[in-house]
């Protein structure tokens, strides 16, 4: 497949991802219901729940990708294929993260998520200093996600749940919300 090609199957791609999901947004949106569904696996369940916050985040996500390409349009001239691989696997990864309704799945998620980012800026970044910024930017998130990984240990302890409406309803009632402190 020559380059052009594979430029403007990314740009398709990602042009029709962005207009599905704003299509399907809106319709979630006027018909005032929320978009929810469950993945089973035997006995382990993944549950999706899409929440506003969540909304936002997934249409800067799609938004962002056409842009994205259309920047690289013509200073990428080597391994576009790999290019447009990594970039719509972190697409698709986050596109889970910002749907997922579990601490764990969520903390899962943000880690995959630095491998094609690592890997993008690895080799496809622009200055010289690339592979030394890629290992900067995997060690100081990998460190800093360590206490995100040690707060979800600790919610888990207490609470005893990972699930992120259940967790936000506990709090809310066991905590005043002017002071912090247990009621």
């Amino acid at each position: 497949m020559s380059i052009n090609n594979m430029r403007n199957f990314g740009l398709l791609a990602s042009v029709l991802v962005c207009l599905l999901y704003l299509l399907h947004g809106l319709q979630i949106i006027g018909a005032n219901t929320k978009l929810a569904y469950l993945l089973q696996f035997g006995n382990t369940s993944l549950s999706f729940n899409l929440s506003n916050t969540g909304q936002l985040l997934l249409v800067l996500t799609v938004l962002v990708w056409p842009i994205a390409i259309l920047a690289s349009w013509n200073n990428l001239l080597h391994s576009y294929g790999t290019y447009l691989a990594l970039l719509f696997s972190l697409e698709a990864v986050l596109i889970y993260l910002f749907l997922t309704d579990n601490v764990i799945t969520f903390y899962i998620l943000f880690e995959l998520s630095l491998l094609p980012l690592y890997l993008l800026v690895g080799q496809f970044g622009a200055s010289t200093e690339r592979l030394r910024a890629s290992k900067l930017l995997w060690t100081y998130t990998l460190l800093g996600s360590l206490c995100l990984l040690v707060a979800i240990v600790w919610l888990l302890s207490i609470f005893g749940t990972a699930n992120f409406t259940t967790l936000n309803l506990v709090l809310t009632q066991q905590y005043d919300t002017n002071t912090l402190n247990i009621v």
